[in-house]
C-alpha cells in the first residue's frame, strides 16, 4: 500500500470536495538532486474531465509538494489513465525548470486565485475568462528553488499579495479589469479614446451600410497595433466572411480614421508588467462594430452626427478643413 499523500491547505481550492490528507495513487523512481528517488504521486479532480497532478519526493515530503498542471485522462480506462499520468509525471520531471512549480490558492473577494511558481521566478495568476495573467516573482531565498519549502513560497506570496508596490498586486488588480479598462491603463491615444472609436465605428456602419451596397451582417475590425481598419461580411451560412469590393471614396475614412485615433501602446507600463506584456504578446489587438441593415431614419441620423462630429474636429484642430471637407463629401 502507497503512503499517504497530504497537500497543504494552500494547495487545494476550498470549492473542492477532497480530503487534505488522502493515499497516493502511483510511485516511480527517477534521478532528484543526482540521486535515485522514489516519487509519490496524486491527483485532484477538477471536473469531469480534468484533475490536477502532485508530485512530491517521498524523502522530502516536508518541503511540500510539487505541482505540474492539470491532466485530461480521467475519461480513459483505468489502466490508460495510469499510464498516461506516469508518462505526463515523468516528462514533467525532465523538464522540471518549466513544469515543476509551486501553488497556492488564494482568496480574492469572495472568490478564489490560484497562483503558481516556477524556478525561473515566472509567477502566473489564474483568470478565468483569460489567459492566465503573468507576473514576476522576487526569489530571494540562499537555496536554489528546488530546495526551498514550498511553505516559505506560500509566505512570500501572501506578503506580495497584499504589498500594493509588488507586481503580484498590480497583476492582481489587471485580472480584475475588464478589457475597456486594460486598454485605457496600457495604450495612449492621439485624439480620442476607446468608446469614442467604438462609437463612430457604430455610426459609420448606420451611415454607410446601403451607401456600401453591403447585403449582409458586417463586422469592421480595427487593429490596435497595426492602425488598419478592416470591413468583413458574413454571408448567411458562412463561418468565413468575405473581403468586400468597396467603393474608392472608403479608404478614406478608414486611412483618416486610422491616423486620428492611432493609439500607441504605454511601453513603459508593459516593460514593468509582464501581464500587460502578456496580454499584447500577440502583436495585435482588435476593437469591432457589428453592423446590421438600418432603417432609413437610422441612417439620417447617423449622417447627421457624423456630419457633426467633424465639424467638433475641425474646430478642435484635430482634424484639417480639407480632410473634413473630403470625408464629408462621401456622407449619404
Amino acid at each position: 500500500m502507497l503512503p499517504d499523500f497530504p497537500l497543504a491547505f494552500w494547495e487545494l481550492s476550498p470549492d473542492l470536495q477532497e480530503p487534505l490528507t488522502a493515499p497516493a495513487q502511483f510511485s516511480f523512481r527517477a534521478l532528484w538532486h543526482e540521486r535515485e528517488t522514489e516519487f509519490l504521486a496524486r491527483t485532484v479532480a477538477v471536473s469531469d474531465t480534468a484533475e490536477e497532478l502532485f508530485l512530491c519526493p517521498l524523502n522530502e515530503q516536508s518541503h511540500g509538494n510539487w505541482w505540474v498542471g492539470q491532466c485530461t485522462y480521467r475519461r480513459n480506462s483505468p489502466a490508460m489513465r495510469l499510464s498516461l499520468l506516469r508518462s505526463r509525471a515523468e516528462m514533467a520531471l525532465q523538464n522540471r525548470t518549466e513544469f515543476f512549480r509551486r501553488l497556492c490558492v488564494l482568496r480574492s473577494g469572495s472568490g478564489f486565485r490560484r497562483l503558481s511558481i516556477d524556478a525561473n521566478g515566472k509567477g502566473k495568476l489564474s483568470v478565468e475568462g483569460y489567459a492566465d495573467t503573468d507576473f514576476d516573482f522576487p526569489f530571494d531565498f540562499p537555496a536554489p528553488f528546488f530546495e526551498v519549502p514550498a511553505a516559505l513560497i506560500h509566505q512570500k506570496l501572501l506578503f506580495l499579495w497584499d504589498d500594493p508596490a509588488s507586481d503580484l498586486s498590480f497583476a492582481r488588480r489587471w485580472a480584475d479589469l475588464p478589457r475597456a479598462e486594460r486598454y485605457a491603463q496600457a495604450t495612449f491615444w492621439r485624439c480620442g479614446n476607446q468608446p469614442q472609436m467604438e462609437e463612430v465605428m457604430e455610426r459609420i456602419g448606420t451611415a454607410f451600410f446601403d451607401h456600401l451596397q453591403l447585403e449582409h451582417p458586417a463586422l469592421w475590425c480595427f487593429y490596435v497595433r497595426h492602425h488598419v481598419f478592416s470591413l468583413l461580411v458574413f454571408p448567411p451560412g458562412q463561418f468565413h466572411p468575405d473581403a468586400p469590393d468597396l467603393p474608392e471614396f472608403w479608404a478614406k475614412w478608414e486611412q483618416e480614421l486610422a491616423s486620428y485615433f492611432a493609439p500607441t501602446l504605454n511601453e513603459p507600463l508593459l516593460a514593468r508588467h509582464p501581464c500587460v506584456r502578456s496580454h499584447f504578446a500577440q502583436g495585435s489587438d482588435y476593437f469591432c462594430a457589428r453592423w446590421n441593415q438600418p432603417s432609413a431614419h437610422e441612417t439620417i441620423e447617423a449622417a447627421l452626427w457624423l456630419d457633426s462630429w467633424l465639424d467638433e474636429r475641425q474646430a478642435r484642430g484635430e482634424m484639417s478643413a480639407c480632410i473634413v471637407a473630403d470625408l464629408r463629401a462621401t456622407l449619404p
